[in-house]
């Protein structure tokens, strides 16, 4: 069969670098980023006219892709701030090229089966040369993640243009209020018996409490559903496995245990019954399965290290607040009432008494 041609197509590849914002997933760090990006374009110009036209399009089509290239590169640059990198979007960046380049070998392998001009040769030959395409075309796509450190550059005394109130919004966190410190918390709500959740800002100083004169025009529960959205910007990437069933919350901003009042994050764990939390300080979370006792033990074990230290440390009551476990059930997280026959029933006895005579009980 003779192949008439239709037109010529254009081609238009563009390398250049962009000033690109970045805001870190994690902490709300805004920074501007020099990024050496790449564009490709391309366009037709059918029965061989306008010729100079299908040559603009392509290149305004570079253009973007090349703009849409270096907004992705920076999402997936290590935040200066925090050091936090977006493993998820790396994953799915990755998981787009493969399916393009998966689609690139099916359509091969129909045009083997269903071409009626088909030969012997060509049954074999076209999925071996869409595989080949298919490699080419994922290792032309791989820079996007590859190449992030060598194409991201952050700028010095640069930093994104944001709203006083934005940036205000940004900042804001759930911390846990406890024993001495409610009285010092005038925005709070109950988490569980003798324990409040409280409002509070991220400010250069480090983390300090809000009053309701602090929230411009937001109102209270405007600010708490946006400090809850904050502190599970970073998703279940902050909760890493350690151990054979053993999580651990590392989100590097000194609040782990707040997590604890978005317990959908738990939710979504792979563990052997449901979710229990160690948190024996502010930035201490370790988590297991309740039917996992191996993993509980691990857990408990991990967690007591933290604690000496939180015990010692009189200038900060709150930090003890929930070195009891706690389950979490359908009505949420709960003092955890270890089972008569589970090998760290002593342990956590010993844990009670020694926080009871701190004036702590559970439940």
């Amino acid at each position: 069969m003779a192949h008439v041609p239709v037109g010529t197509a254009y081609t238009s590849t563009i390398e250049a670098a962009l000033l690109v914002d970045f805001v870190c997933k994690r902490c709300g760090h805004a920074a501007v980023a020099r990024v050496r990006s790449k564009g490709e374009g391309q366009a037709t110009a059918y029965a061989f006219i306008g010729g100079a036209r299908a040559k603009a399009r392509a290149t305004g089509v570079a253009a973007a892709d090349l703009k849409a290239n270096a907004a992705a590169v920076v999402s997936l640059a290590k935040c200066p701030a925090c050091s936090f990198v977006d493993q998820e979007a790396a994953s799915a960046a990755r998981t787009v090229a493969f399916l393009k380049s998966a689609a690139v070998v099916a359509v091969a392998t129909l045009m083997a089966v269903l071409l009626p001009e088909r030969s012997a040769t060509m049954v074999w030959a076209m999925p071996l040369i869409g595989v080949v395409a298919a490699f080419v075309q994922y290792q032309k796509a791989s820079w996007r993640w590859s190449e992030v450190d060598e194409r991201v550059e952050f700028v010095k005394g640069a930093k994104k243009k944001r709203s006083r109130g934005g940036e205000r919004a940004s900042a804001l966190r759930l911390g846990f209020a406890w024993g001495e410190t409610v009285a010092e918390v005038p925005l709070s709500w109950p988490f569980a018996q003798g324990l409040r959740l409280g409002l509070l800002r991220l400010d250069a100083g480090g983390p300090c409490w809000l009053e309701a004169a602090d929230l411009d025009e937001s109102s209270e529960e405007d600010a708490r559903q946006r400090a809850l959205a904050n502190l599970q910007k970073a998703g279940k990437s902050g909760l890493l496995e350690v151990e054979p069933g053993v999580y651990r919350g590392r989100w590097n901003d000194q609040l782990a245990a707040s997590r604890l009042a978005a317990p959908a994050l738990f939710r979504e764990l792979r563990l052997s019954g449901a979710a229990v939390a160690f948190t024996s300080s502010e930035d201490t979370l370790f988590v297991a399965g309740s039917e996992d006792r191996p993993g509980l033990e691990r857990a408990f074990a991990l967690s007591r290290q933290d604690l000496p230290r939180v015990l010692d440390d009189d200038a900060s009551p709150a930090g003890r607040f929930t070195a009891h476990p706690w389950v979490l059930t359908g009505a949420g997280w709960q003092p955890w009432a270890v089972p008569e026959d589970h090998p760290l029933r002593p342990a956590i006895a010993a844990l009670d008494a020694m926080l009871g005579e701190r004036g702590w009980r559970p439940g």
